[in-house]
Parts: C-alpha cells; sequence; structure tokens
C-alpha cells in the first residue's frame, strides 16, 4: 500500500533547489519509491541542447532510492553505483518516471534497483547502495 505521508519529498536532505523530483509515492509494503520529474520547458536543469544531463537522472534515481529508505534510516549518503546503464537523456519537459526497489541490506548497507524512463522509453538502469549515518560513524 502506498505511503500515507502528505510530502515524502521533505524527507529529502536537499534544500528546493537541489531537489530533482517533483513528486514521489512510497510502498512501504514492497519497499519501492516511485518519484516524478516533471519540468517545464524549458526545463532549468537541461543544458543547452534541450536535454537532461544523464547524471542528473543518476541523481533522480538516488534521490527516490532515499525515500525507499526505512523510515528509521531515514539518513543516508549514496555509497556506490553499479551496473549503471544509461541509454538515453530525456528532453525539456518530459515526464521522467523514477522506480527505486530495496533488495537487500548488509548491515548499514542498503541496496537498490533502479530504473528510469520518459514516454514509455528506458532512459536508465542500475544499482545505487545507500550507507546509513551508522557506517560513517567512527
Amino acid at each position: 500500500m502506498a505511503s500515507a505521508e502528505p510530502d515524502p519529498l521533505r524527507r529529502l536532505p536537499h534544500g528546493e533547489l537541489s531537489r530533482l523530483l517533483t513528486s514521489a509515492i512510497v510502498d512501504r509494503a514492497t519497499n519501492t519509491a516511485h518519484g516524478v520529474r516533471e519540468a517545464g520547458i524549458p526545463d532549468p536543469k537541461a543544458n543547452a541542447a534541450g536535454y537532461l544531463p544523464q547524471s542528473l537522472l543518476i541523481e533522480l534515481m538516488g534521490q527516490t532510492a532515499g525515500l525507499a529508505l526505512p523510515e528509521e534510516s531515514a539518513s543516508a549518503l549514496v555509497a556506490g553505483i553499479d551496473r549503471m546503464h544509461l541509454h538515453r537523456a530525456a528532453r525539456s519537459g518530459q515526464r521522467v518516471t523514477v522506480t527505486a526497489r530495496l533488495d537487500r541490506r548488509v548491515g548499514p548497507i542498503y541496496l537498490f534497483t533502479c530504473r528510469a524512463e520518459a514516454a514509455g522509453l528506458l532512459l536508465a538502469h542500475g544499482s545505487i547502495s545507500m550507507a546509513t549515518k551508522e557506517a560513517r560513524s567512527p
């Protein structure tokens, strides 16, 4: 069942200018977050050619994965990006949907499978690992 959080984006540590997601739904039953980026034309994050840089697709996946963390582990950083496949960039104004599913936890490290799509096309997919605060403590 989807989260009853009024605004799950408030859990992100990013300031409003750094937040790429415009909306999200968190499904705690499946440990999955579904994020959306809907930007106007021109998209302020787009490059001169009118595309959202592919590095920002990875950031979108990281932000979405952060929302899928268990609530008691809300403070985390991206610890690794593995097997990331970048297929194409999103055009300015396209609705980008991102899914991040928690696959497993190894101590303070959470491993996610992520994918980003736009207009029915796969933009990117891969794995992102997040480290919680206890992993960074001395």
